[in-house]
């Protein structure tokens, strides 16, 4: 995947070596922790995650996924 910044209402990322483009939803959020730190919260439902559920190993019901960069 090139690293470069698009505009638009997906976000695109690595995740274990596969490319994985989710929808950006109001059900998902970013934040900062400072120092250059951030997070991303994403819902583990299907309607988010669609295929990404495998993936990620969750399912409807489970916590949400939260990832640092």
């Amino acid at each position: 995947m090139k690293k470069i910044l698009k505009s638009g209402r997906k976000i695109s990322f690595d995740y274990l070596g596969q490319d994985v483009v989710l929808e950006l939803d109001e059900e998902i959020s970013f934040g900062t922790l400072g120092n250059n730190r951030a997070y991303l919260v994403i819902p583990s439902e299907a309607s988010i995650l669609r295929e990404y559920q495998v993936l990620f190993q969750v399912k409807d019901g489970d916590n949400p996924i939260i990832l640092f960069f």
